[in-house]
Formats: structure tokens, sequence, C-alpha cells
């Protein structure tokens, strides 16, 4: 299925559209890049990140989950809940 299909604004079944993955793809779409070669690294504290993970995965190959505990060492810093991406990056 392509990027370009306009059934990815779909309704889930609580009734509600998933607007961060409708945002996601169309920037996707903006920027050209390619389905099945590019990756997309999702960062931070994500609400039902396994359902946007699910659905983005039905229109592209490389979904991934970035954790700052991993990426930063298993600097202590990463280990407080709630703290963001920046301010991470930012001291360690």
């Amino acid at each position: 299925m392509s990027v370009t299909d306009s059934s990815f604004a779909t309704v889930s079944g609580q009734n509600h559209v998933r607007m961060p993955n409708t945002f996601i793809l169309f920037v996707w779409k903006q920027l050209a890049l390619d389905q099945q070669r590019d990756n997309l690294f999702l960062s931070g504290d994500i609400p039902e990140r396994e359902e946007l993970v699910d659905e983005l995965r039905k229109y592209l190959d490389i979904v991934s989950v970035v954790k700052a505990s991993s990426d930063f060492n298993r600097a202590p810093i990463t280990m407080i809940k709630g703290i963001s991406w920046d301010i991470i990056s930012l001291y360690v």
C-alpha cells in the first residue's frame, strides 16, 4: 500500500481519528522519503506507542522506537520519568 493512498487517515475502534500517524505520513510524503529504504525513528514518551508503530508499519517498512537510555549509554539522567529528549541531550 502506498503512502499516497487516502485510506491512511482511518478511524480506529475507539472512534477517534489517528492524527499522529496521519501527520507523520503526510510529512513523509512531502519530504519524498522512500517507504522501503528510509528509516523512521520515534523517540520520547509516545502515548499508545505500540498502536502507532503498528499503524505506521502498514505504510513504512522500517519504523523503530529509540530509547534514551540505550542511546546515551545508560546515563543516570535517562532514568528520570518524564524528562524530555532535548534536556537529556543537553546534559549528556
